[in-house]
């Protein structure tokens, strides 16, 4: 039995919701508040990308770490929107982000302990959290941060060093 490829017709209820939504707001009818809730879309598309990753033995890692990145994301949307998180100041809010980036890549290597790279944006992802939330959060300061950010090339020799790592083990694996 053939699998049908059923991305047109998401595609096509997604334009369809959109579109009536978008009529009814112009005809005057609003049916839901979009600036308060359309954080949830990403959300939703989140829970999407991780049932499939658990739905399916040979889905793709990345299915796993871009959903929980997706469902993060959501969540601090719709806290920094609709109840004052950071008091909606994206300056000191920023650090979010690397830290969804840091905490979905760092899950998705203990699902996938032999993909070093995901172990490596975790801890990129962290670290840079870590750093811009000391940073915005006052404790430290600009000379502080000048001074951290010149260290940069440590993650470039993590990364090297990841790799290698990660090739002897794929070399002894293939030896077996």
């Amino acid at each position: 039995m053939e699998k049908k490829d059923t991305a047109p017709v998401f595609l096509a209820v997604i334009l369809i919701l959109i579109g009536a939504w978008l009529l009814l707001q112009n005809l005057g009818i609003s049916l839901l508040n979009l600036g308060v809730w359309w954080p949830v879309l990403p959300g939703l598309l989140g829970v999407g990308l991780v049932s499939r990753y658990f739905a399916n033995a040979r889905a793709n890692p990345d299915d796993l770490g871009g959903g929980l990145f997706l469902i993060g994301l959501a969540i601090a949307l719709l806290a920094f929107y609709n109840h004052n998180l950071f008091g909606q100041d994206w300056a000191k809010a920023w650090p979010v982000l690397p830290l969804l980036i840091g905490l979905s890549n760092g899950i998705t290597w203990l699902f996938h302990w032999q993909r070093w790279s995901h172990l490596l944006w975790a801890f990129i992802g962290l670290a840079v959290a870590a750093v811009g939330f000391a940073f915005t959060g006052g404790r430290i300061d600009e000379n502080m941060l000048l001074q951290i950010a010149r260290l940069w090339p440590v993650f470039v020799i993590l990364a090297g060093l990841g790799f290698l790592v990660q090739g002897l083990l794929s070399r002894d694996s293939d030896s077996r």
